[in-house]
C-alpha cells in the first residue's frame, strides 16, 4: 500500500503538468512564427496536431519526450510572464532541433549540449521568440541580423523558431571550433566581444550563461 502511494505521488506532478499542456494546446494554440494569435477555430486543428505529435513522440522517442517536458517546465518556471502556450511551442521546437539535427556520443553529451543552449537562450532572450534587441539581434538565440541576415529571407524570418535555432547553433559551433572548444572564449565571441577580452561585463555574461545551463541540468528530471 505504501509503495503504491509513493508511486502515485511521484507520478502525479508529471500527469498534472502534461494535462495542463494539453489544455493549453487545445484552446490557445498561437502562431509563434508570425507573432500573432490565430483564431480559435483555426488553432484547434493545429492543437490536435501538436497533441498527436507529442503522444507519438512519447511512444517513439522517450528521450526526446523527456527533453520536451523538461524544457517546457523550465521555460515556464523561468519566464512566467510569457503565455504558457508560447512556452510549449518553443519547447517543442527546441526538442525537435536537438534530436533531429545532431548525433551524440551519449545521453550525457546530449543533455550537456541542450543545457548549454538553454543557458544561452535564457540570458539572450528569456526564451521569448519575439525578442528584439536595440542592436537588431533577433529571436530565441538573439542572432545579430546585420551580421547573419544572409541566412534568412527577411528580418521577420529571423524569428522563425527552426531557422533561428539552426543559425544560432551554427554560430555557436563556429566559435567553439575557432576557440578549440574553449567555452568561455566561444561565448565571448557569441556575445560579439573579443575572445581575449578582459571586460568584466562580458565575463559576467559568460558566467550567467553557464549558471543558467547548470541550473537547467540540475532541474532536469526523469518524468
Amino acid at each position: 500500500m505504501n509503495a503504491t502511494l509513493k508511486t502515485v505521488t511521484k507520478r502525479a506532478p508529471c500527469a498534472v503538468f502534461c494535462c495542463c499542456l494539453l489544455i493549453l494546446i487545445i484552446f490557445f494554440v498561437a502562431s509563434v512564427v508570425g507573432g500573432k494569435t490565430t483564431p480559435t477555430a483555426t488553432a484547434q486543428p493545429l492543437g490536435r496536431q501538436i497533441i498527436a505529435g507529442t503522444e507519438q513522440m512519447k511512444k517513439d522517442n522517450r528521450e526526446k519526450y523527456q527533453d520536451f517536458i523538461n524544457i517546457a517546465a523550465f521555460i515556464r518556471k523561468e519566464n512566467r510572464k510569457q503565455p504558457g502556450l508560447t512556452s510549449v511551442v518553443v519547447a517543442k521546437a527546441i526538442a525537435d532541433h536537438i534530436h533531429d539535427n545532431f548525433q551524440y556520443r551519449s545521453a550525457e553529451h546530449r543533455l550537456n549540449f541542450l543545457s548549454l543552449l538553454m543557458g544561452i537562450m535564457k540570458i539572450e532572450s528569456g526564451y521569448n521568440p519575439h525578442a528584439l534587441s536595440h542592436r537588431n539581434a533577433r529571436g530565441l538565440m538573439q542572432v545579430h541580423y546585420p551580421t547573419w541576415g544572409r541566412y534568412f529571407e527577411s528580418q521577420q524570418d529571423a524569428h522563425t523558431l527552426h531557422k533561428n535555432l539552426v543559425v544560432g547553433t551554427g554560430i555557436l559551433r563556429l566559435y567553439l571550433n575557432r576557440s578549440n572548444n574553449n567555452l568561455r572564449r566561444a561565448l565571448l565571441m557569441y556575445l560579439g566581444a573579443s575572445p581575449a577580452s578582459t571586460n568584466a561585463k562580458y565575463h559576467r555574461y559568460v558566467d550567467n550563461v553557464v549558471y543558467s545551463a547548470i541550473k537547467f541540468k540540475k532541474n532536469y528530471k526523469a518524468r
